[in-house]
């Protein structure tokens, strides 16, 4: 294991993690060794023979163990050093059980000793090779810690939002969320603009050049280029033209002096509207005669039709913005 491990805030050391796992094991393993020299001696063998064998045996999965993680670190994946070193371990653990049949407490501590030791080999050597992977960049970083709530609240987003900080470490906890929901909302707007995209080539053409051309160009990628290229100032100021204070006002008076005038003709019984789509309207009226008259100012526009200038100025204008706009979207 790697003696510190540095995150983008405070220092993490492991240094006394590492000395603290390196005392237990070595603990761990000396008294799986004196369990088998006293199973080795319980079983006849010479002294001569059970304390070097005992101390081979004990040494032998930790060193094939260490070998096959080392292959491993270098992309390989060892399985005869892994097995081999399981198959010693193994060895290890039935020869103290069955040397201390005699005291089955005996027998059960020396065994699960030695098996512990074992497997506390197994992690520190893990944590070494993960932490050089990660180095490396051949491992993905450990994504942020994002809480049961909002797991709970909005679980495919933080799923995206963990997966996109573990490419990319630098977005943190709410930069990863701001990203997934961003990628969440341009995925829906191409989708509808791919929508509808299919829409216009179906009734743009015939049904078969329209399934043509759907397989043959990525509307997807149509879509985002679209996005992409959109004038949000152009189409702002056209809307802006049409809400300015002058003509909201101009619209609100004259609504309510229409109404004034109405009333006053008709008394308490206004006469009845006529039906829709008879007569001409106002800006109707208005668009023809700026068109009859093309150099006529408002003023003489607005006389001719006895109207207010203000009604006339307010009617060309959103002709001229409708215009705009329809020139816009073609």
């Amino acid at each position: 294991m790697s003696a510190e491990l540095h995150t983008t805030g405070p220092t993490v050391s492991g240094a006394t993690a590492d000395r603290l796992s390196l005392a237990f094991y070595g603990g761990v393993a000396l008294i799986a060794l004196a369990g088998q020299i006293t199973a080795a001696d319980k079983l006849g063998l010479p002294m001569l023979i059970a304390v070097p064998g005992m101390a081979l045996l004990e040494l032998g999965g930790v060193a094939l163990a260490a070998r096959s993680d080392f292959r491993r670190r270098l992309g390989e994946t060892a399985l005869a050093a892994r097995i081999l070193s399981a198959g010693v371990a193994v060895f290890a653990v039935v020869f103290n059980w069955v040397g201390h049949q005699d005291n089955l407490f005996a027998a059960g501590v020396f065994s699960f000793m030695s098996a512990l030791g074992y497997l506390v080999w197994l992690i520190n050597s893990g944590d070494r090779r993960r932490d050089q992977l990660r180095a490396e960049g051949k491992l993905t970083s450990t994504p942020p810690v994002y809480g049961l709530a909002q797991w709970a609240r909005r679980p495919w987003i933080t799923r995206r939002a963990r997966a996109l900080a573990s490419a990319d470490p630098s977005l943190g906890v709410h930069g990863s969320l701001d990203a997934a929901r961003a990628a969440k909302r341009l995925e829906q707007r191409q989708a509808a603009i791919a929508e509808a995209l299919r829409d216009k080539l179906a009734r743009s053409v015939d049904p078969t050049t329209a399934r043509i051309a759907v397989h043959t160009f990525d509307l997807d990628q149509i879509a985002a280029r679209l996005a992409a290229q959109a004038d949000y100032d152009g189409l702002t100021a056209l809307l802006a033209a049409d809400m300015t204070p002058v003509l909201l006002t101009a619209s609100a008076q004259a609504t309510a002096t229409k109404k004034a005038a109405r009333k006053t003709a008709t008394g308490d019984n206004p006469a009845p509207r006529s039906a829709p789509g008879r007569g001409t309207s106002t800006a109707q009226r208005v668009a023809k005669a700026a068109e009859k008259m093309p150099t006529a100012t408002p003023a003489q526009i607005a006389s001719k039709l006895s109207l207010s200038e203000r009604t006339v100025q307010r009617y060309l204008a959103k002709a001229d913005a409708t215009a705009d706009l329809a020139t816009a979207v073609a």
